[in-house]
Formats: C-alpha cells, structure tokens, sequence
C-alpha cells in the first residue's frame, strides 16, 4: 500500500456522485494518485461499489475517472483483496477490522 500522501480518497457527496475529497464524510474508497490502469482495474473489479456499499452509475464513474485523469490520480482501491493468497491488505491507517466485530488488538 502507498504512503497515505500519494493517495487520493474517493467518497458520495450529497447528490449520490462519487467525487474526491480526503475529509468528505462517509464511506470512501482510497486510490494510489498517478495511474489510470490502476483506476480502471478498480471499476472493473467493482470496488467501488464495494466501498461504498451500493451501486454505483457507470456514468457517474466515467466522469470520476476524468476528473482523476485531469489532477494526474486514481489507483488502488485501499482495504480490497489484492495480495495473491486473497487477504486484505492494510488500509492508510493500518489493519482494518476483523469479521465480527474484533479490531487490531492493542499492546499499550
């Protein structure tokens, strides 16, 4: 996983659209900033929809991929499968919580 400074976080705004903004509310889907390949495997694999817990309007996408195109971003969706044996990788913020409820533990 990048640097969380080389990320881009993709989130709904008020109308529903998905639109980028590292401190909008909500859901959101964190992208590595610089590869269009890396946008475009993300849509394909329908993490989008994953992240934000519904569909998404491939047209609504389309125009997120341009707006990310234009700043130089899109990349990897943070918290989705992407290691060969299947497991999560850990977000920006390390480990994401486990099934059923359990978080990271603390040693503190």
């Amino acid at each position: 996983m990048a640097p969380a400074d080389e990320l881009v976080r993709v989130a709904l705004g008020p109308g529903g659209q998905p639109v980028v903004g590292r401190l909008l509310p909500g859901r959101g889907a964190w992208l590595c900033a610089g590869s269009a390949a890396c946008f475009e495997q993300a849509v394909r694999r329908g993490s989008f929809g994953r992240a934000f817990r519904r569909p998404i309007d491939p047209g609504a996408l389309e125009r997120l991929g341009l707006e990310l195109r234009a700043a130089g971003g899109g990349c990897q969706v943070a918290g989705q499968p992407d290691r060969p044996d299947g497991q999560e990788a850990p977000g920006p913020a390390g480990p994401t919580r486990q099934p059923g409820g359990a978080g990271p533990s603390r040693t503190d």
